[in-house]
Order: structure tokens, then sequence, then C-alpha cells
């Protein structure tokens, strides 16, 4: 089984992104929303750590995630617009010092594919100037950086012996 992570302006306004985890729907989505796996994986690149994870997962509930690093602090959150677990979440985007003009709106969708999790994030922007900005950033190496340490933390989980490595 493949996990390439694939990111491609999709209509006018929007960024697809996909990627494959060897773990099924329920684990990737647990993943995805709980505070103590999100801290695991999300944003865990060297010097930085996550210091707030703050989510009430329903239709209309807010999220909240800030870390400190080398750079000082970034936070962001939204609001989560649908939920339809463990398949489907839809959420906007603001982060605290915003680096895009508008805001962003995530639709992510997990379907279960060759006893894996196929992922499809699609990001709405309110400009195809901003989903340009956005592609030709750093944020979509990020986001693979990422899911690589997500791809670890679901590996080692099967393992609970084996300690999670941080890049």
């Amino acid at each position: 089984m493949t996990t390439s992570f694939q990111i491609a302006a999709q209509a006018q306004r929007e960024i697809l992104v996909t990627r494959t985890f060897a773990a099924d729907v329920e684990r990737v989505f647990a993943h995805l929303t709980k505070p103590d796996l999100l801290r695991r994986w999300l944003g865990a690149r060297a010097g930085w750590r996550m210091t707030t994870c703050d989510v009430d997962l329903r239709a209309h509930g807010t999220y909240r995630y800030v870390w400190q690093g080398p750079a000082g602090e970034m936070g962001m959150g939204g609001t989560f617009l649908a939920v339809d677990a463990p398949r489907r979440l839809v959420c906007d985007e603001v982060f605290d010092v915003a680096w895009y003009p508008g805001k962003c709106v995530h639709t992510t969708e997990l379907l279960a594919e060759d006893n894996a999790c196929l992922m499809r994030l699609t990001l709405h922007y309110d400009t195809q100037h901003v989903r340009d900005m956005i592609l030709g950033s750093p944020m979509p190496a990020g986001m693979e950086e990422s899911y690589a340490v997500l791809d670890r933390v679901l590996h080692n989980d099967d393992h609970p012996t084996t300690e999670v490595a941080r890049p």
C-alpha cells in the first residue's frame, strides 16, 4: 500500500489534498478529532509543541489549536459546520495572525480502501488568487510532514511499546 501525499488545484478556488493511511477510517477519524491524539502529530515539527488543543466536536462546536516554537506562538481555530463521524468533517479555519486574506473551509472525507483509509481534504478559499498563494507557500510541505508524523503515530499505536519518533 502506498501512502502518497498529493496536493493540486481543483476548481477555481479549491485545493484537493489526498493521503492514504495504513489504518481504518475510525482510527484516522479519532486521530483527526481527539485532543490527546491530535497533540501527538499535528504540527509536531522540530522545536514546536502544541500547547492548546480544544475540540468541541459537533455541528457549530469550535476548535482551537496553539503551538509554541522557535518563531514564537501560532494559533488558529474555527467552527465545525458539519460532523458525520467517522466519515466526514466540515469546518472553517481562522489564524490568529492571518497569513492569507479571507477564510478557508475544509471538507475532510475518509473512505475505506484496501484495508486502509483514503483521506480527501478539499480546501475552499475566497479567491483563486489566495488558492494559488497557498499552493506556492510552505504549507503543502508542512502538511506532508505532519501527515508523515501521523503515519508513525498510527503505526506505533499498533505497537504500543514503541516510542513515537518525532522529526
